[in-house]
């Protein structure tokens, strides 16, 4: 059994109105990228990655990745996290060649390297390809960006 890892968009009244985690996920309200698998280590490894931050920033990240959760832990099954707006503006202005630079740092990691399916390096550069074109999507609807992980 794997993880659901879904990135999203929506507004804070969109996401407060449909309170999709009761009633499904949130591809059923959302423009939504599906993935498989993207744990928070990852998320906050492409975050130090796609920063240029320092490798030792990378505790600090993954501590904030608490505050970036949404709502009550309630489930133990389902977590939201928010992209940091920074994030969210860096991925929406990478060109094609960072992206492929990037993707392959990313997919270097050890967490993509036990990964089935696609080679590492070209799943974690597709994947990164299709963050950016949805980070590319909250700019021009001016929304928020979103994980949503499930078990």
């Amino acid at each position: 059994m794997g993880l659901i890892s879904d990135a999203f968009i929506a507004t804070e009244t969109e996401l407060e109105e449909t309170q999709f985690m009761s009633q499904g996920n949130p591809g059923q309200f959302f423009p939504t990228m599906q993935g498989k698998n993207i744990d928070p280590l990852m998320l906050a490894q492409l975050e130090l990655i796609v920063m240029n931050l320092e490798k030792n920033s990378l505790p600090a990240i993954l501590s904030s990745l608490d505050e970036r959760m949404l709502g009550e832990a309630e489930s133990t099954e389902q977590w939201i996290y928010q992209f940091p707006d920074s994030l969210v503006d860096r991925l929406a202005t990478l060109q094609d060649t960072e992206i492929s630079h990037y993707g392959a740092q990313w997919g270097a990691t050890k967490e993509w390297q036990s990964k089935k399916g696609l080679p590492p390096t070209e799943a974690a550069t597709q994947f990164l390809q299709q963050l950016c074109q949805l980070a590319v999507r909250a700019h021009a609807e001016t929304k928020n960006m979103y994980m949503w992980i499930s078990l």
